[in-house]
């Protein structure tokens, strides 16, 4: 697809894929808790973009600037300090929910998932990027062998043009020569 209705259509499949991920856990979690449901639903918001903003930033900046250029530490360190300011905004997040509720939890546990989480939509990144390169090589390849294969088929067509040409030709003059009454 090529031109703005492939890059509609592309936006489309994003924007339902992250429904998809990202929704349920927003709508489970504004239902298991009512009050307080502004500061809930900010929270998710800014989780839910920050987690959106990396893996986005992972797919169109990183892996082509250091991971294809073979730069292998700069983007473990990238990943590294990206994972780590997303784990300690929504640690911070959870706590604040935690301390409005007059919860006791442990940030442990949130530290661990949310790192989790992370490493998780991170490596799908990964994966979607590769996986549309490949799809990219691939088309690449097939419109190579199309070119390759037009391109016999307008030799063989040059080739063939001028034999039949010059055969019928050779015909006429050997029947003139004979004075045959097939020449006309």
């Amino acid at each position: 697809m090529h031109g703005r209705n492939g890059t509609k259509t592309e936006i489309g499949y994003h924007v339902l894929v992250w429904a998809l991920l990202v929704g349920p856990h927003s709508f489970f979690s504004s239902y298991l808790i009512e009050e307080h449901l502004d500061l809930l639903l900010y929270c998710i918001a800014v989780a839910d973009g920050l987690l959106i903003a990396i893996v986005y930033f992972v797919m169109y900046f990183l892996i082509e600037k250091h991971y294809q250029r073979r730069e292998y530490l700069l983007f473990a360190l990238w990943l590294l300090g990206l994972s780590a300011v997303y784990t300690f905004t929504c640690i911070k997040m959870e706590t604040d929910i935690s301390d409005v509720l007059g919860r006791e939890d442990r940030i442990i546990n949130y530290a661990v998932y949310y790192f989790i989480n992370i490493c998780r939509y991170t490596l799908i990144g990964f994966l979607l990027f590769r996986l549309k390169q490949n799809i990219q090589h691939q088309k690449k390849l097939e419109q190579m062998t199309l070119e390759k294969l037009r391109a016999e088929v307008n030799y063989l067509r040059a080739q063939i043009n001028p034999h039949f040409l010059f055969n019928t030709l050779n015909n006429l003059y050997g029947l003139s020569l004979q004075h045959s009454a097939k020449t006309p």
